[in-house]
């Protein structure tokens, strides 16, 4: 359905695909919605290592990439007027206004469902990178132990006998950040978000090509 509507976005008139924009977004985002709930095995921990678990990862990319694939073709037919509502409302989505905290299933297929948009616009996306870097930079903080247990880390590496070799007191100096639980999610989804800020530094301030 996915590889479909995507050739259908790149191979109609723009004029077709601008007149259609919301139902083809509204598709998209509803496939997205599908993803996180019905691919929710392929984000299970990463010491389940089953085939099950691992098919169902690779089918979860698999969805992925083709919504990525489906939202360029969509994206390079619109204009700016068109196209920032329907962003917001994805944005909107991954991250919901009443959340506190990063609902992580979200936020990963946020992140790479706009990968590709973002690799094709280059410095054209930059202002819509700017309004998702603020949650780029909530899901990388996460990745950072709190004080608390960055402090008892140290300590505990301070306090380690002088006998100690240095691999005990690098081991011991960096139990802040091995104590957080890490799962499959998480790390995909800090991987993600990483690319996205490394993507945006990268194009920022260049040129990019016209699109369409």
């Amino acid at each position: 359905l996915l590889g479909t509507l995507g050739m259908s976005l790149q191979r109609r008139p723009q004029a077709e695909v601008q007149a259609l924009h919301k139902p083809a977004f509204q598709l998209l985002l509803g496939l997205a919605r599908h993803r996180t709930s019905r691919c929710s095995e392929a984000l299970a921990p990463s010491e389940a290592h089953t085939p099950e678990v691992a098919g169902a990862r690779g089918a979860a990319r698999a969805v992925e990439a083709a919504l990525s694939d489906a939202f360029v073709h969509l994206t390079v037919q619109l204009t700016e007027q068109q196209f920032r509502p329907l962003f917001l409302r994805l944005q909107a989505w991954a991250f919901p206004a009443d959340e506190t905290d990063v609902v992580p299933a979200r936020a990963l297929a946020f992140f790479r469902v706009i990968a590709g948009a973002q690799a094709k616009l280059q410095s054209l996306f930059g202002a819509y990178f700017a309004l998702a870097l603020p949650h780029a930079r909530r899901v990388l903080a996460s990745a950072t132990p709190p004080p608390a247990a960055a402090a008892a880390a140290a300590a505990a590496a301070a306090a380690a006998p002088a006998s100690a070799s240095k691999k005990k007191r690098k081991r011991l100096s960096e139990g802040g950040a091995a104590a957080l639980p890490c799962s499959a999610t998480d790390a995909a989804l800090l991987h993600a978000a990483l690319g996205f800020v490394t993507r945006g530094l990268q194009h920022d301030g260049r040129r990019a090509a016209p699109i369409a």
